[in-house]
Protein backbone atom coordinates (compact mmCIF):
# COMPACT_ATOMS: atom_id res chain seq x y z
CA UNK A 1 0.00 0.00 0.00
CA UNK A 2 1.69 3.19 -0.93
CA UNK A 3 2.46 6.12 1.57
CA UNK A 4 2.45 9.56 1.68
CA UNK A 5 4.69 11.84 3.19
CA UNK A 6 3.62 14.30 5.79
CA UNK A 7 5.13 17.09 3.55
CA UNK A 8 2.61 15.91 0.42
CA UNK A 9 -0.10 15.24 2.71
CA UNK A 10 0.26 18.67 4.14
CA UNK A 11 0.42 20.58 0.48
CA UNK A 12 -2.44 18.27 -0.98
CA UNK A 13 -4.70 19.40 1.64
CA UNK A 14 -3.65 22.89 1.26
CA UNK A 15 -4.25 22.81 -2.33
CA UNK A 16 -7.76 20.69 -2.05
CA UNK A 17 -8.67 23.64 0.06
CA UNK A 18 -8.06 26.51 -2.68
CA UNK A 19 -9.47 24.24 -5.13
CA UNK A 20 -12.95 23.72 -3.56
CA UNK A 21 -12.76 27.50 -2.68
CA UNK A 22 -12.24 28.83 -6.21
CA UNK A 23 -15.25 26.42 -7.38
CA UNK A 24 -17.29 27.36 -4.69
CA UNK A 25 -17.38 31.12 -5.53
CA UNK A 26 -17.36 30.91 -9.14
CA UNK A 27 -20.47 28.73 -8.44
CA UNK A 28 -22.21 31.31 -5.79
CA UNK A 29 -21.26 34.12 -7.97
CA UNK A 30 -22.75 33.16 -11.79
CA UNK A 31 -25.35 31.88 -10.04
CA UNK A 32 -25.77 35.19 -7.87
CA UNK A 33 -24.45 37.37 -10.73
CA UNK A 34 -27.10 36.28 -13.30
CA UNK A 35 -30.22 37.26 -10.96
CA UNK A 36 -28.48 40.65 -10.31
CA UNK A 37 -28.14 41.38 -14.19
CA UNK A 38 -31.53 40.40 -15.06
CA UNK A 39 -32.79 42.63 -11.96
CA UNK A 40 -30.80 45.31 -13.07
CA UNK A 41 -31.20 45.47 -16.65
CA UNK A 42 -28.79 46.17 -19.02
CA UNK A 43 -28.16 49.82 -18.57
CA UNK A 44 -27.56 49.61 -14.99
CA UNK A 45 -25.89 46.47 -14.63
CA UNK A 46 -23.57 48.73 -17.98
CA UNK A 47 -22.97 51.10 -15.23
CA UNK A 48 -21.74 49.15 -12.52
CA UNK A 49 -19.28 47.32 -14.53
CA UNK A 50 -18.00 50.24 -16.02
CA UNK A 51 -17.11 51.30 -12.16
CA UNK A 52 -15.58 47.95 -11.91
CA UNK A 53 -13.63 48.12 -14.90
CA UNK A 54 -12.53 51.67 -14.36
CA UNK A 55 -11.33 50.65 -11.03
CA UNK A 56 -9.21 47.74 -11.96
CA UNK A 57 -7.76 49.52 -14.16
CA UNK A 58 -5.92 51.65 -11.26
CA UNK A 59 -6.48 49.68 -7.96
CA UNK A 60 -4.02 46.64 -10.24
CA UNK A 61 -1.31 49.51 -9.23
CA UNK A 62 -2.04 49.00 -5.47
CA UNK A 63 -0.72 45.56 -4.75
CA UNK A 64 2.74 46.72 -6.29
CA UNK A 65 3.39 43.33 -7.46
CA UNK A 66 4.67 42.38 -4.22
CA UNK A 67 2.55 39.52 -3.69
CA UNK A 68 4.55 36.66 -5.02
CA UNK A 69 7.87 38.58 -3.70
CA UNK A 70 6.19 38.65 0.39
CA UNK A 71 5.50 34.86 -0.10
CA UNK A 72 9.21 34.38 -1.14
CA UNK A 73 10.10 36.15 1.69
CA UNK A 74 7.90 34.87 4.16
CA UNK A 75 9.45 31.66 3.42
CA UNK A 76 13.03 32.42 3.43
CA UNK A 77 12.85 34.95 6.55
CA UNK A 78 11.04 33.26 9.34
CA UNK A 79 12.60 35.36 11.81
CA UNK A 80 11.63 38.59 10.48
CA UNK A 81 7.99 38.28 9.69
CA UNK A 82 7.05 41.13 11.66
CA UNK A 83 8.94 43.73 9.73
CA UNK A 84 7.83 42.39 6.52
CA UNK A 85 3.58 42.26 7.19
CA UNK A 86 4.33 45.11 8.63
CA UNK A 87 6.31 47.12 5.86
CA UNK A 88 4.13 45.03 3.23
CA UNK A 89 0.76 46.73 4.53
CA UNK A 90 2.12 49.94 4.68
CA UNK A 91 3.09 49.56 1.46
CA UNK A 92 -0.35 48.57 0.08
CA UNK A 93 -1.85 51.02 1.73
CA UNK A 94 0.35 53.58 0.19
CA UNK A 95 -0.44 52.36 -3.15
CA UNK A 96 -4.18 52.18 -2.36
CA UNK A 97 -4.15 56.01 -1.60
CA UNK A 98 -1.89 56.67 -4.55
CA UNK A 99 -4.67 54.86 -6.70
CA UNK A 100 -7.77 56.24 -5.03
CA UNK A 101 -6.21 60.00 -6.03
CA UNK A 102 -5.32 58.66 -9.51
CA UNK A 103 -8.93 57.42 -10.08
CA UNK A 104 -10.26 61.02 -8.78
CA UNK A 105 -8.30 62.40 -11.30
CA UNK A 106 -9.71 60.59 -13.85
CA UNK A 107 -13.22 61.23 -13.26
CA UNK A 108 -12.36 65.06 -13.75
CA UNK A 109 -11.72 63.98 -17.72
CA UNK A 110 -14.52 64.83 -19.83
CA UNK A 111 -14.35 61.16 -21.48
CA UNK A 112 -14.86 59.40 -18.40
CA UNK A 113 -18.35 59.36 -17.51
CA UNK A 114 -19.25 57.69 -14.79
CA UNK A 115 -21.16 57.87 -11.42
CA UNK A 116 -18.80 59.35 -9.17
CA UNK A 117 -20.21 57.74 -6.20
CA UNK A 118 -19.80 54.58 -7.63
CA UNK A 119 -16.78 54.91 -8.59
CA UNK A 120 -15.65 56.44 -5.23
CA UNK A 121 -17.41 53.65 -2.99
CA UNK A 122 -15.19 50.66 -5.23
CA UNK A 123 -12.23 52.87 -5.47
CA UNK A 124 -12.07 52.43 -1.63
CA UNK A 125 -11.86 48.57 -1.33
CA UNK A 126 -8.43 49.20 -2.31
CA UNK A 127 -7.81 50.12 1.45
CA UNK A 128 -9.49 47.05 2.98
CA UNK A 129 -7.24 44.98 0.14
CA UNK A 130 -4.08 45.84 1.72
CA UNK A 131 -4.94 43.15 4.64
CA UNK A 132 -4.45 40.53 1.79
CA UNK A 133 -0.48 40.32 2.96
CA UNK A 134 -1.84 37.99 5.73
CA UNK A 135 -2.80 35.84 3.08
CA UNK A 136 0.52 35.57 1.93
CA UNK A 137 1.67 34.84 4.90
CA UNK A 138 -0.65 31.81 5.66
CA UNK A 139 0.26 30.76 1.94
CA UNK A 140 4.32 30.64 3.04
CA UNK A 141 2.93 28.33 5.49
CA UNK A 142 0.75 25.98 3.65
CA UNK A 143 -1.83 26.79 5.49
CA UNK A 144 -4.56 28.17 3.37
CA UNK A 145 -7.52 26.53 5.18
CA UNK A 146 -7.75 29.64 7.50
CA UNK A 147 -8.47 32.14 4.58
CA UNK A 148 -10.27 29.78 2.14
CA UNK A 149 -12.93 29.58 5.38
CA UNK A 150 -13.10 33.28 5.66
CA UNK A 151 -13.48 33.50 2.06
CA UNK A 152 -16.38 30.78 1.65
CA UNK A 153 -18.09 32.96 4.84
CA UNK A 154 -17.24 36.32 2.76
CA UNK A 155 -18.72 35.40 -0.20
CA UNK A 156 -21.81 33.32 1.29
CA UNK A 157 -22.80 36.54 3.16
CA UNK A 158 -22.09 38.85 0.39
CA UNK A 159 -24.11 36.82 -2.27
CA UNK A 160 -27.15 37.08 0.68
CA UNK A 161 -26.79 40.72 0.86
CA UNK A 162 -27.21 40.94 -2.79
CA UNK A 163 -30.24 38.71 -2.90
CA UNK A 164 -31.92 40.52 -0.11
CA UNK A 165 -31.38 43.79 -2.35
CA UNK A 166 -32.75 42.70 -4.98
CA UNK A 167 -36.28 41.39 -2.86
CA UNK A 168 -35.86 44.95 -1.63
CA UNK A 169 -35.88 46.68 -4.69
CA UNK A 170 -33.08 49.06 -4.09
CA UNK A 171 -31.30 51.15 -5.56
CA UNK A 172 -28.22 51.12 -8.07
CA UNK A 173 -26.14 52.44 -5.53
CA UNK A 174 -26.14 50.15 -2.46
CA UNK A 175 -25.19 47.01 -5.07
CA UNK A 176 -21.95 49.23 -4.58
CA UNK A 177 -22.03 49.64 -1.52
CA UNK A 178 -21.91 45.66 -1.37
CA UNK A 179 -18.61 45.68 -3.45
CA UNK A 180 -17.30 47.59 -0.56
CA UNK A 181 -18.45 45.30 2.38
CA UNK A 182 -16.94 42.61 0.14
CA UNK A 183 -13.72 43.75 0.82
CA UNK A 184 -14.22 44.90 4.36
CA UNK A 185 -15.40 41.27 5.35
CA UNK A 186 -12.34 40.09 3.96
CA UNK A 187 -9.82 42.18 6.01
CA UNK A 188 -11.47 41.98 8.98
CA UNK A 189 -11.54 37.57 8.58
CA UNK A 190 -7.92 38.26 7.50
CA UNK A 191 -7.20 39.84 10.47
CA UNK A 192 -8.94 37.86 13.00
CA UNK A 193 -7.40 34.02 11.86
CA UNK A 194 -4.12 35.87 11.86
CA UNK A 195 -4.50 36.97 14.91
CA UNK A 196 -5.78 33.86 16.32
CA UNK A 197 -3.62 31.45 14.47
CA UNK A 198 -0.73 32.70 12.98
CA UNK A 199 1.03 32.55 16.35
CA UNK A 200 2.11 36.13 15.97
CA UNK A 201 0.20 39.50 16.50
CA UNK A 202 -0.85 42.42 14.54
CA UNK A 203 0.40 44.71 17.33
CA UNK A 204 3.93 43.65 16.71
CA UNK A 205 4.10 44.69 13.00
CA UNK A 206 6.88 47.24 12.43
CA UNK A 207 7.58 49.34 9.59
CA UNK A 208 11.16 48.87 7.88
CA UNK A 209 12.54 51.67 5.73
CA UNK A 210 15.48 49.21 3.93
CA UNK A 211 12.93 46.79 3.68
CA UNK A 212 10.37 48.69 1.72
CA UNK A 213 13.11 49.64 -0.48
CA UNK A 214 14.52 45.85 -1.16
CA UNK A 215 10.36 44.51 -1.90
CA UNK A 216 9.92 47.71 -4.15
CA UNK A 217 13.04 46.85 -6.04
CA UNK A 218 12.11 43.36 -6.71
CA UNK A 219 8.66 43.99 -6.94
CA UNK A 220 8.39 46.75 -10.41
CA UNK A 221 8.78 44.59 -13.23
CA UNK A 222 5.51 42.79 -11.42
CA UNK A 223 3.94 46.36 -11.11
CA UNK A 224 4.16 46.93 -14.95
CA UNK A 225 3.19 43.53 -15.65
CA UNK A 226 -0.06 43.96 -13.45
CA UNK A 227 -0.95 47.16 -14.74
CA UNK A 228 -0.69 45.81 -18.50
CA UNK A 229 -2.32 42.63 -17.75
CA UNK A 230 -5.59 45.08 -16.57
CA UNK A 231 -5.16 47.22 -19.14
CA UNK A 232 -5.47 44.37 -21.79
CA UNK A 233 -8.46 42.43 -19.45
CA UNK A 234 -10.50 45.66 -18.65
CA UNK A 235 -9.80 48.09 -21.64
CA UNK A 236 -12.59 46.69 -24.33
CA UNK A 237 -15.15 47.41 -21.46
CA UNK A 238 -14.03 50.54 -20.57
CA UNK A 239 -13.86 51.14 -24.23
CA UNK A 240 -16.95 50.15 -24.91
CA UNK A 241 -19.06 52.71 -22.64
CA UNK A 242 -16.68 55.57 -24.01
CA UNK A 243 -18.13 54.55 -27.42
CA UNK A 244 -21.86 54.63 -26.34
Amino acid sequence: MMSYSPGFKKYFSNASWLAFERFFRLGLGLFVSVWVARYLGPEAFGEINFAVSLVGLVVAFSSLGLDNVVVKKLIKNTDDVNQIMGTTFVLKLLGAAASFIFIGALLQLPQIKADENIVYIMAAMAFFQASNNIDFFFQARAQNKYVVLVKLIQASFVAISRIILIYMDADLIWFAWVYLLDALLLAIGLLFVYQKYSLFSLSDWQWKQSLAVTLLKSSWPLILSALVVSVYMKIDQVMLQYFL
